[in-house]
């Protein structure tokens, strides 16, 4: 072994081993400052790994990526206390309109800068949160990952919105109304298959059922709410696009865009609506 000396005589610095044991050395041209990389055949694979994995998270990310808001349940509006049977599990909850508010919206989330909202879950696996927190925003609430959303669930949720507005501006819209709605939508993320259509939906079968707090059967009232709004799938269309909010520690929202059911003094906001054929 012996020491190397630089162009000037003196001795030279061993090499520096960066990231993924790359060695690095540095030296003047032309007035820059360059870096002389070199690496094996493996640390070659290992970096083009590493660089395919970052963009890979970065391209599953992208939907939700520049677009977040933060928000907190400060109330809940119409609705009522249902059961719930998921799986193995049996719980009570609220089922209707969860009231939240909006801060620091970017991108998609810039339009709920400062609102007041009542929005409705889309799980129920965990829980809303009372403190800010960070949600991504999507309008395409097919993208929303957990429980997997897809098309045909989106479309299916789009037109049982289409049947609320309607109800909202006969003004006959209540607890009943609310609280099947968000049944329906449990039912729909849950259970909704597109190849088997409407009969694939009850809130007596399936990954999702629905029974009064006491474990009794629903008021045939309720039910009757519940099917309306099973029976729009695939004939009401909503005018107004539907946005999703992720966020993987607390319940996922969804609510059509701003101005749809922008609260003022909890006092929701009437819009027209349009059907198919």
């Amino acid at each position: 072994m012996f020491a190397r000396r630089d162009a000037r005589g003196s001795l030279a610095s061993p090499p520096k081993r960066g990231i993924l044991g790359v060695e690095k050395r540095s030296g003047a041209h032309a007035g820059y400052t360059s870096d002389i990389i070199t690496k094996t055949g493996r640390e070659e694979d290992m970096v083009r790994i590493a660089i395919a994995s970052i963009v890979a998270a970065f391209a599953c990310g992208s939907a939700f990526a520049a677009d977040t808001v933060e928000m907190k349940k400060i109330d809940t509006g119409l609705g009522k206390e249902i059961k719930i049977i998921h799986g193995s599990d049996s719980f009570n909850a609220f089922a209707g309109e969860i009231v939240h508010q909006f801060t620091n919206g970017v991108g998609l989330g810039a339009q709920f800068n400062g609102k007041t909202m009542s929005t409705y879950c889309v799980e129920v696996t965990q829980t809303v949160t009372t403190n800010y927190r960070v949600y991504n925003v999507t309008d395409n609430v097919g993208t929303i990952p957990v429980p997997a959303m897809g098309a045909d669930r989106a479309g299916a949720i789009n037109s049982m919105f289409a049947m609320l507005l309607d109800k909202r501006a006969e003004g006959v819209f209540n607890n009943d109304w609310a609280a099947a709605f968000q049944i329906a939508v449990w039912d729909v993320v849950y259970d909704y298959n597109a190849g088997v259509g409407r009969d694939s939906l009850s809130v007596d079968a399936g990954d999702m059922k629905v029974k009064k707090t006491d474990g009794t059967t629903l008021s045939s009232s309720l039910r009757a709410k519940i099917d309306t709004y099973f029976d729009a799938i695939g004939v009401a269309s909503s005018p107004f696009n539907i946005i999703g909010f992720h966020n993987d520690s607390y319940q996922d929202q969804i609510v059509p865009t701003p101005g749809t059911i922008a609260l003022g003094s909890l006092g929701l906001l009437l819009v027209g609506r349009r059907r198919k054929g």
